[in-house]
């Protein structure tokens, strides 16, 4: 099996497309979450509240804690039968798991509008 070569012409235009590129990146804010302070001062307290949301669920640090709660949840219920206060099916646990999904889903989903509005304003501002 043959290796194909690119053209002279070819290289040229992929090193114009990486010079294009670099030169957008250099535009974009250097922080993942830079967009947030961007917007700071016109967003509302609803708006502010769904990004600090969508920030903390998204985070390691709220997994790993998460994770844990929940593993001592379940371990304290399944050894103490006698004394659970949430014994095996464990629909306390389950109920506040939905509570926290039902909650945090559409505050993650505002935060996504957000961000994307941004995006839609940079890119028409860098369009003119």
């Amino acid at each position: 099996m043959a290796a194909i070569t690119p053209t002279t012409e070819e290289l040229q235009v992929l090193e114009a497309l990486r010079a294009h590129r670099r030169d957008h990146r250099q535009g974009l804010p250097t922080k993942i979450s830079g967009h947030i302070q961007d917007l700071a001062p016109g967003l509302t307290r609803g708006q502010k509240i769904s990004d600090v949301v969508a920030k903390t669920v998204g985070s390691w640090k709220f997994i790993i804690i998460q994770s844990a709660c929940i593993f001592a949840w379940i371990g304290y219920n399944s050894i103490n039968n006698s004394s659970a206060w949430d014994p095996y099916p464990f629909i306390l646990l389950n109920l506040m798991l939905s509570f926290q999904a039902a909650y945090t889903a559409p505050a993650i989903m505002m935060s996504q509008i957000d961000f994307q509005k941004w995006i839609a304003n940079r890119l028409a501002m860098t369009s003119k």
